[in-house]
């Protein structure tokens, strides 16, 4: 039966979501979570929480789904060694470096890999479970077939986004809010600069990147067919109202096959959904329709919640099955035994049984099988009660209630228990021999008429080029392998399942023409790569931010890495450089990629075979197609750095990566030279970004 994980973002929205049937919360606790703006715990209500939770046979999940810097990767393990202390059922990673060191510190600990990680097939989904995971939450951008086929070939537990607010960037791309809001969505503490107003096209004044909220609720029997283990409602920043009706209607879905109900969804649209709600990718969708038509504020005064409010601060809503057995023989204690589904067991004994008079009652079973079935404002229902007595005698019902209560808080107690997880230390990374390297250019284009031969004449070490670019042009990197260039084909940032195949027969095709390295932005394509053959080299998609990332590239047998361009010189430097590092030093960041075409959400006309500009009040942003009409949304200015030579030089790279996108062929040629101190050219429009 499919597992239903509600967000909790207070120790009141747990009590909300595990009333309402939610097997499963995942709460925030201290810092390096991904919704940093929701109430995260304290240790003493994360231990009490994690309590409340194991008694009503609930799991508990700590989500440390950010990225981390390696200044606080220290921090990040002693709060996931105390989380475990405290009772986590699992812990929610998305850094790949973390996932690592933790499978290492917390072998017994079960780890899930984060939505923001970005699995969108089965290559993910392995690498996860070979690096320790033991769950995948995937991408919430996929189909049904998608989602069947990763789930029929994967060997590791799968959960699916459901419900809940989605982001127009796949997730683990986007820096939108970083570097236009000066505060990063992979480090938890997004701007939601994606909900502002903006023109494309004749279309203006409009957030054109706010999508519908995903509801699937009308689709659980079909998701329950596909072999997931879970299904995920996304945002914890919500009231605990949203807890207790989102739990609602999908612990009745899963467990009794109930269609949704139309109050609770109305309750739902009307209070958390002003944009709307649709079914995503789901289903046979039209890039128009995941878009919202509009953004209305939401009402802070909702008193429709107020019902919903009282009933889960009310009477507990009794979960655990027990089982009893009852005892009342003259001369003997009264005993009752109750058991639990967990095997647990507790007998305790009372007085002894008077005889029955005119004055005293006689205990019948009927009588002492009703005492026994009425448990009251308790998290346990009688499954079975089964009593043994002798004729003629008798036992004050009061008697019987106090044994009972006494049971009970005694099952609840062992139910409590748990056993503290095994922690060993952290690994270690063994910084390699420094070595002298001079800087080398490394280059990357958007379309192969930007491969000219006055490029090539200028030798930069290695050249990206889209592997679809290099298909249809195969001869335009001709003039760069005779200079020693080595070319490196550029794989889509995003691929979902069963797409690489098409992507992989065309790298088969190109190496004819001495292409042997891929570049790869989603470590789901690091195998599937390597089993063809080909060198593999990680772009900034792979999101490094940490040595532990770098060593675990390394151990991959990935032969590079470029670090995220939302790091600052003094943290590359700091680095510990296993293999060669590469950072991104010219040229338009992409700041996401989406799995729609956005052109066509906000136009209603997919024209993204060119590129279309994007404006705010400040700025325009280019849209450029990616793989399969997907949209990837660049900065409106270039990083240029040639002036900052004395730092950048001094960072221990291997490569500075100068990226062009809407630049002419001559142009990569200036910024090319001027990099290499040949001229003086400055472009317009052009930024530091974070680096310093």
């Amino acid at each position: 039966m499919l597992e239903v994980v509600i967000p909790a973002g207070s120790p009141e929205a747990v009590r909300a979501a595990v009333h309402n049937g939610a097997d499963a919360v995942y709460v925030g606790f201290g810092s390096f979570n991904s919704e940093s703006c929701a109430r995260n715990f304290s240790e003493n209500e994360f231990a009490a929480a994690a309590e409340y939770c194991r008694v009503r046979g609930a799991k508990i999940y700590l989500t440390l789904d950010t990225v981390v810097h390696d200044g606080g990767f220290s921090a990040a393990l002693e709060l996931a060694r105390r989380g475990a202390e405290l009772g986590a059922s699992a812990i929610e990673l998305s850094d790949l470096g973390l996932l690592r060191a933790l499978h290492v510190m917390l072998p017994e600990t079960p780890l899930h890999l984060a939505m923001s990680a970005g699995t969108h097939g089965v290559g993910g989904a392995a690498l996860a479970a070979h690096l320790g995971a033991s769950r995948v939450i995937l991408s919430p951008d996929l189909t049904f077939e998608e989602i069947k086929a990763i789930a029929e070939n994967a060997k590791i537990e799968l959960e699916l986004p459901c419900h809940g607010p989605l982001c127009a960037a796949a997730p683990g791309t986007c820096h939108l809010s970083a570097f236009t809001g000066h505060s990063s969505s992979c480090e938890g503490d997004c701007g939601r600069q994606c909900r502002r107003q903006y023109t494309v096209g004749a279309n203006g004044g409009r957030p054109v990147l706010s999508m519908k909220e995903l509801c699937l609720a009308g689709r659980v029997g079909e998701l329950a067919e596909t072999g997931l283990t879970a299904l995920r409602v996304l945002c914890r920043t919500r009231k605990p109202e949203y807890s207790a009706l989102t739990a609602k209607l999908y612990s009745r879905a899963v467990r009794k096959g109930e269609a949704p109900d139309e109050g609770t969804l109305e309750l739902l649209r009307q209070c958390f959904s002003p944009d709307g709600m649709g079914e995503g990718f789901f289903g046979e969708f039209e890039h128009e329709y995941l878009f919202a038509p509009y953004t209305e504020p939401l009402r802070r005064n909702m008193p429709q919640l107020a019902p919903i409010r009282a009933a889960y601060m009310g009477p507990e809503a009794p979960r655990v099955p027990v089982r009893f057995l009852g005892c009342a023989r003259r001369g003997q204690p009264l005993k009752i035994a109750v058991s639990d589904e967990l095997g647990n067991e507790i007998t305790v004994e009372g007085d002894k049984p008077s005889l029955a008079t005119s004055s005293r009652r006689e205990l019948t079973q009927a009588s002492f099988t009703a005492q026994l079935n009425n448990l009251g404002d308790s998290p346990f229902f009688c499954e079975s009660a089964a009593v043994a007595l002798d004729e003629g005698i008798s036992v004050p019902d009061p008697d019987i209630i106090a044994l009972r209560r006494l049971a009970l808080d005694q099952l609840e107690m062992k139910r409590s228990v748990y056993t503290k997880p095994r922690i060993e230390p952290p690994p270690a990374i063994v910084a390699p021999e420094a070595k002298n390297v001079p800087l080398d250019i490394s280059i990357s284009v958007a379309s192969a008429a930007q491969l000219t031969p006055s490029l090539a004449a200028l030798r930069p070490k290695v050249i990206y080029v889209p592997v679809l670019e290099l298909a249809a042009s195969p001869s335009s990197i001709t003039a760069f392998w005779e200079n020693g260039t080595e070319v490196c084909a550029v794989l889509p940032p995003v691929m979902h399942e069963g797409e690489d195949e098409e992507i992989f027969d065309k790298l088969e095709a190109l190496r004819d023409i001495q292409v042997d390295q891929v570049l790869v932005s989603n470590y789901g394509h690091i195998a599937p790569a390597f089993a063809r053959g080909f060198t593999v080299r990680g772009d900034i998609g792979l999101n490094v931010y940490n040595s532990q990332t770098l060593e675990l590239l390394r151990e991959c047998r990935v032969a590079s890495a470029a670090v995220s361009p939302e790091m600052t010189f003094q943290e590359i430097r700091r680095l510990v450089k296993c293999i060669p590092v590469e950072a991104l030093l010219y040229g338009r960041i992409p700041l996401m990629t989406s799995s729609a075409c956005v052109i066509k959400g906000a136009t209603g006309v997919c024209s993204c075979q060119r590129p279309e500009l994007m404006y705010d009040r400040r700025a325009s942003y280019p849209l450029v197609r990616s793989y399969k009409c997907r949209t990837t949304l660049y900065s409106a200015d270039k990083l240029f750095l040639p002036g900052k030579r004395r730092y950048y030089t001094r960072l221990g790279l291997w490569c500075a990566r100068l990226a062009f996108t809407t630049e002419s062929p001559e142009e990569c040629v200036l910024v090319t030279q001027r990099y290499l101190g040949q001229n003086q050219f400055e472009p317009t429009a052009k930024t530091k970004g974070l680096y310093l």
